[in-house]
Order: C-alpha cells, then structure tokens, then sequence
C-alpha cells in the first residue's frame, strides 16, 4: 500500500503549489534557499502551534 502521506487539506494544497518552484531551484543549484523559504513561508501559514488536524482560519490565511 502507498502511504499516502501526512500533509492534508490547505496544507497539502500549499506544499503542492511550492513543487514547480522546488524544480526550478533543483535545476539552479539552489535548493537551501528556496527550501528555508518554502519552509518559512510554511511556518507563517500554519504556526507550530496550530495542530496537524486543525485548519487556519481564512482571516489567519490571508
């Protein structure tokens, strides 16, 4: 069977959007820079203290 992963919702949504970014920067030899960015702009969205289960608001998300 597949795992079919941990991310769902908005957030698998969001980490799916940044995969064309991540190819281009896998291509440019910059892969560190565009992850802590990706990574970054994760955290903004989805706070550590936000559990897995739960979704942000459209207010947190805008």
């Amino acid at each position: 069977m597949v795992n079919p992963g941990a991310f769902k919702g908005s957030r698998k949504l969001f980490l799916a959007s940044q995969a064309d970014l991540y190819t281009e920067a896998v291509a440019e030899n910059r892969v560190a820079d565009t992850v802590s960015d990706i990574q970054r702009r994760y955290f903004k969205h989805y706070p550590i203290t936000l559990s897995h289960n739960e979704e942000p608001s459209e207010d947190w998300l805008a």
